[in-house]
């Protein structure tokens, strides 16, 4: 009786812990604020007209096994208006389990002032989760019926809402992601959960080869809070350096190191290679964590 408690028990732990690297707003990127799109749709092609982000991390998970993700994202202002679209894939892989999410976005900016605005957008996404029951074939022998349960957690449609406030080199931005997921959930596992995110940012121009941006970022989903501290150095217009203090109520607590370099304001290449505090442990072991972004912007700034 004690096997047969334990076993599911575990399953949901580990997907629980999946689930939890995920994109979160997109979540679990720790390169957001390189391009704020990814977090909150209000930031859709705010610094140029056409950008597309490429996007790669791979995180250890559960002894030899790693958690793989892919990302790709567009953005493009229409026409002269204020308003833009986006688009973006996100792929998520692990021998637990395989994740797809497909997301279209719309933001309109208001003009305030001739330097500031206020934008408005959304996502609407779609969600499939897969667990591949053969991966747990000697574990789950008599529960079927768990496979079946998580195969059918994360399937369906959901919508993010983000606003936007941008002035010169300030940006503040509030977003919900996930609005339209069960508050009451019985699955406590669930990782569609109803998150909320606060955005603050500053660009300092130190001097004529030197700036400096930090921001802050707070999450919640009211099961627990983050926040950010966050700061990214660009030196000559040409090489970028960041860093990065993760805050969690329950831990683990982290520090990230990344870097890149810029091309005429028109493509960035980051890479974050570094993570100094991420506890270890049989669900998050010692390896490979990295994460790198490609990103390409076209027309105006």
């Amino acid at each position: 009786m004690k096997n047969q408690l334990i076993r599911p028990a575990l399953l949901m732990f580990l997907l629980f812990m999946a689930a939890n690297q995920q994109v979160s707003a997109q979540g679990g990127i720790d390169l957001y604020n390189y391009d704020l799109k990814l977090i909150n749709p209000a930031f859709l092609a705010v610094d140029s007209d056409f950008e597309i982000t490429g996007f790669y991390k791979a995180r250890p998970f559960y002894y030899n096994d790693n958690t793989e993700t892919y990302m790709f994202t567009h953005a493009n202002r229409i026409g002269a208006s204020n308003s833009a679209i986006g688009s973006m894939v996100w792929y998520q892989d692990n021998d637990l389990a395989r994740w797809i999410r497909v997301s279209t976005g719309y933001s309109y900016k208001f003009n305030l002032t001739d330097k500031s605005k206020l934008s408005f957008g959304a996502y609407l996404k779609y969600s499939n989760l897969k667990v591949d029951p053969n991966y747990y074939v000697e574990i789950l022998p008599d529960h079927p019926e768990v496979i079946n349960e998580l195969n059918s957690i994360e399937r369906g449609v959901d919508m993010d809402l983000g606003v936007g406030y941008i002035s010169g080199n300030s940006r503040i931005g509030l977003n919900v992601s996930n609005i339209w997921a069960p508050s009451n959930s019985v699955k406590t596992f669930n990782p569609r959960r109803r998150r909320y995110n606060a955005f603050i940012s500053q660009k300092l121009n130190i001097n004529h080869w030197l700036s400096f941006t930090p921001s802050l970022m707070f999450k919640t989903d009211f099961s627990q809070r983050q926040l950010d501290i966050n700061g990214v150095f660009v030196f000559k217009n040409l090489i970028l350096f960041g860093i990065n203090y993760e805050w969690r109520e329950n831990g683990p607590n982290d520090i990230n190191l990344s870097a890149g370099v810029r091309v005429k304001d028109k493509a960035e290449f980051i890479v974050r290679g570094f993570s100094l505090l991420r506890s270890t442990s049989v669900y998050t072991p010692a390896g490979l964590d990295i994460e790198a972004m490609l990103k390409l912007k076209l027309g105006r700034k």
